[in-house]
């Protein structure tokens, strides 16, 4: 449980500093106005100039901690059938990448 505080706790900190060294703003675009210049469509989303910098680190971190659950899953691979959940823990760690290819 310990372990588990402290990824957490070094995610939180690297969302910390990105909030702070490199606050998200949110831009509105204006696609269409009507004939009075109101705005009828409009998309608008959140930019920082730093995100590369943060989100490289969060996913650094994340393929790390993939990586490791993977190695500690095959060296699992060998307990007896009471305690083997090693098969199931792999296939949920590699099928979790896959969430990033689904199109939001």
């Amino acid at each position: 449980m310990v372990m588990v505080a402290a990824i957490a706790a070094v995610d939180g900190i690297i969302l910390i500093a990105w909030t702070i060294d490199s606050p998200m703003v949110y831009a509105r675009h204006v696609l269409e106005t009507d004939q009075y210049g109101n705005p009828i469509r409009s998309v608008g989303n959140c930019t920082s100039d730093g995100a590369m910098t943060y989100v490289g680190a969060i996913v650094a971190l994340h393929c790390c901690l993939l990586t490791w659950g993977c190695q500690l899953a095959y060296k699992a691979r060998n307990v007896g059938t009471a305690f083997s959940e090693s098969k199931y823990i792999t296939i949920a760690i590699l099928s979790s990448p896959k969430k990033c290819c689904i199109p939001q």
